[in-house]
């Protein structure tokens, strides 16, 4: 989990602040990260592959979403996975 906990601190919540960024046509992404201001250029492949992430995540069974949740448990990456994760930019660690 420990190498979860590290990508989650940074790279869920940056997946997240740029598929809004691309949803919203911007060309470049703003994200608050530990408190400090990261900007770069959006990507849309990134969004699309987090919404493919979402939607297999949203086709899990019960039984294999409660292990798949049990596993991201506190590492920062239950975000991508939230119904609106619009606060998700400078979110405290799950």
């Amino acid at each position: 989990k420990a190498i979860l906990a590290e990508a989650g601190r940074f790279y869920a919540p940056w997946m997240v602040a740029n598929a809004a960024a691309v949803a919203q046509g911007a060309k470049e992404v703003r994200a608050t990260l530990e408190g400090k201001l990261f900007v770069a250029s959006s990507f849309p492949y990134q969004a699309k592959c987090l919404r493919w992430l979402r939607e297999e995540y949203a086709a899990l069974s019960a039984e294999a979403c409660a292990y798949v949740d049990e596993a991201l448990d506190g590492t920062g990456f239950r975000v991508m996975f939230e119904k609106d994760p619009s606060s998700a930019v400078d979110h405290s660690r799950l």
